[in-house]
């Protein structure tokens, strides 16, 4: 059974297991040569440090995959998972749990090697409330590897209603790429690090540390973030409102990766 998976599936593997070893490093060029000197496009640091890599293919798993961690962009039914991934909302604080509208933390004018961070009031949907989770039984909560794909701002007297997409704020660009294969920009902001702030035990709020699931975050993707600007133009996330957190598919990133 996959941690993260939803759907709860439990799988059972046959005898055979391929096993593979592969030395990898990255070149300036952003290619990743494996050792049959195959060349692996996406990488959003181009200058990894020379790392061995294992791989394992299982033959003859029973049941059929009912739930893809390997999807290209979102988790959905009917594309390249044969169930939905989690799509939750969580509701908006500011840093300290209270009800200001400094909401965010990090350079609103681009990157500074700061991390970016937002926070909300649980990490676990109020299943009670249509719309807040598509799995109200077993209501799981956000997890490291789920992404930001939406945030509800300040100013709601626009087009968009006032929900502001990931995939707009970043400008993503796609040249014969689908979702979750940017060219430029990025279409997600992926959950590095989940903080709980307050009393040991008896948390307050929680701070989310996010970055780039694309490429890594540069000024669009930090343009939203919180300052006098943002907060006077309503294009800051409005404390209070939602974040939409949905499981993607893995993006080959790590701990030891650039974001």
């Amino acid at each position: 059974m996959f941690l993260n998976d939803p759907t709860e599936t439990v799988y059972t593997v046959g005898p055979t297991v391929v096993e593979r070893n592969f030395i990898r490093h990255s070149t300036s060029a952003g290619r990743i040569l494996s050792d049959k000197g195959r060349e692996l496009m996406d990488t959003m640091s181009p200058q990894v440090g020379h790392n061995h890599t294992k791989s394992w293919r299982m033959i003859d798993i029973e049941p059929k995959l009912q739930w893809n961690p390997t999807a290209k962009g979102e988790i959905k039914a009917g594309q390249d998972s044969p169930s939905d991934g989690l799509n939750i909302r969580l509701v908006i604080c500011d840093i300290n749990g209270g009800s200001t509208t400094q909401t965010t933390s990090g350079s609103q004018t681009g990157p500074d090697g700061n991390d970016v961070k937002i926070y909300v009031t649980t990490i676990k949907p109020d299943a009670g409330t249509s719309g807040r989770t598509n799995y109200p039984v077993k209501n799981p909560v956000l997890h490291v590897g789920m992404a930001l794909k939406s945030f509800e701002k300040i100013d709601d007297s626009g087009s968009d209603g006032g929900v502001r997409t990931i995939k707009a704020q970043s400008g993503a660009s796609y040249v014969d790429k689908d979702a979750g294969e940017c060219t430029g920009g990025n279409d997600f902001y992926v959950v590095r690090k989940i903080t709980p702030k307050g009393p040991s035990g008896n948390p307050t709020h929680y701070e989310i540390t996010i970055g780039g699931y694309d490429f890594p975050m540069q000024e669009n993707d930090h343009a939203w973030l919180h300052s006098a600007d943002t907060e006077s133009d309503g294009t800051c996330p409005k404390n209070g409102g939602l974040y939409n957190f949905v499981q993607v598919g893995m993006n080959g990133q790590s701990p030891n990766s650039a974001f």
